[in-house]
């Protein structure tokens, strides 16, 4: 099984953690390691996550981040057919990293794409049945753990 892990799952990691939906999205993306460490999990990373996490302004987040990705099964690099595909689903209104880390999941066939985006979420869940709509599953770390449970 494969998953591509966006920059917000990642940062939920070094968020404030006194909320209780907060604690349990750092438990699940914690739990995504811990299979990725076990051989499990495959951790599909991106050269546009790498740029995006080296964007943060906080440098414990970015440090942190950019540690994790460390850990990442594969990093893939830029390619003319993911840089087409993230134009599309701009054009589907997805702003530029969104669509960058869509295009690089289903590129790789992964399995879900985990994020506590919420509005990516929905979005993708309004755009799956229009044409060149979202292929990949996009799902909270915490709704993926509870699927994968069963």
């Amino acid at each position: 099984m494969k998953i591509y892990l966006d920059n917000c799952a990642l940062g939920r990691l070094t968020d404030e953690q006194s909320q209780p939906r907060i604690r349990a999205e750092r438990e699940a993306v914690l739990s995504c390691f811990l299979l990725v460490q076990q051989g499990q999990l495959e951790w599909v990373a991106s050269q546009a996550l790498v740029e995006e996490i080296r964007r943060s302004r906080e440098p414990v987040r970015r440090d942190q981040a950019l540690g994790l990705l460390t850990t990442a099964t594969v990093t893939l690099a830029y390619s003319v057919d993911v840089v087409g595909r993230a134009a599309n689903l701009e054009q589907l209104g997805f702003g530029r990293y969104d669509a960058l880390h869509l295009a690089f999941a289903e590129t790789a066939g992964v399995n879900a794409l985990l994020t506590t985006d919420d509005r990516l979420v929905s979005r993708t869940r309004r755009t799956a049945a229009v044409p060149l709509g979202v292929r990949v599953a996009v799902v909270n770390p915490v709704d993926w753990q509870a699927r994968s449970e069963r």
